[in-house]
């Protein structure tokens, strides 16, 4: 609804100006799978369709182009029953269901594969980071101790040393995130164009910040942890290996 088909306008889906980049004047030839026949169209605009790719015009232009009657047509999209027709003229009934059982398969059967990805992935996370501060931590003990003995407390000396590693988290969040998602969407529709259909790649803008909250609280839960270590650092630790 909501098309002007007048003077042989033609539209196309989105699906189709995200997979080959039809836009508004260009020609789409569009060829028979079995037949020696290809149909020549110029693309007037596009419209939100996601469901599939579509190539959309009039009635008149559909039944002049194909050679069809002039009272011919495919068929009714009702969103009520229809209860003024014949049985024998219904060819099919489709409902809402028919066209989201494919995703509602996919769905229960790949739908909790990936919150248990996410899962794996943010524990990975935390062990890099929990490491990475653990070896600053182990390797300045020594300077941990002195600087604890000239009278910073454990909280001054754990900001001393902690700051490098929170710089590094936070560079690698706004950077590693964006990146991530670029390289994905281009894997993704590389993959896409080797299937004849086409499906739109989104994200949902929720999921960068959730990422960045996810990321920051990994990195705080891992930073009251090495806090607990710095606390035991012995003051006498830094008299050692002296000269």
């Amino acid at each position: 609804s909501g098309l002007d088909l007048s003077g042989e306008r033609v539209y196309i889906s989105n699906s189709l100006t995200e997979k080959y980049g039809a836009e508004a004047g260009d020609i789409m030839e569009l060829s028979e799978k079995y037949e020696d026949k290809s149909y020549k169209f110029t693309v007037s605009d596009s419209f939100y369709y996601p469901a599939a790719m579509a190539v959309v015009v009039s009635r008149g232009q559909f039944n002049e182009i194909f050679d069809m009657d002039d009272d011919y047509f495919s068929g009714y999209f009702s969103d009520e029953k229809l209860t003024d027709i014949d049985e024998e003229y219904i060819s099919s009934v489709i409902t809402e269901h028919d066209l989201t059982v494919m995703a509602d398969q996919l769905e229960d059967s790949m739908g909790l594969m990936f919150p248990m990805f996410g899962g794996f992935a943010v524990m990975l996370y935390v062990l890099m980071i929990y490491l990475l501060a653990k070896m600053m931590i182990d390797k300045n003990s020594q300077s941990i101790s002195m600087v604890k003995i000239l009278g910073y407390s454990d909280k001054e000396a754990g900001r001393l040393y902690s700051a490098a590693t929170a710089i590094v988290v936070a560079a690698s969040l706004l950077i590693s995130i964006p990146l991530a998602s670029a390289v994905i969407e281009v894997i993704y529709k590389a993959m896409m164009y080797e299937f004849s259909g086409w499906l739109t790649y989104y994200i949902a803008p929720w999921i960068y910040p959730a990422m960045l909250a996810i990321g920051a609280a990994g990195y705080f839960t891992v930073h009251f942890i090495h806090m607990r270590r710095i606390r035991k650092i012995p003051l006498a630790l830094a008299l050692k290996n002296m000269e």
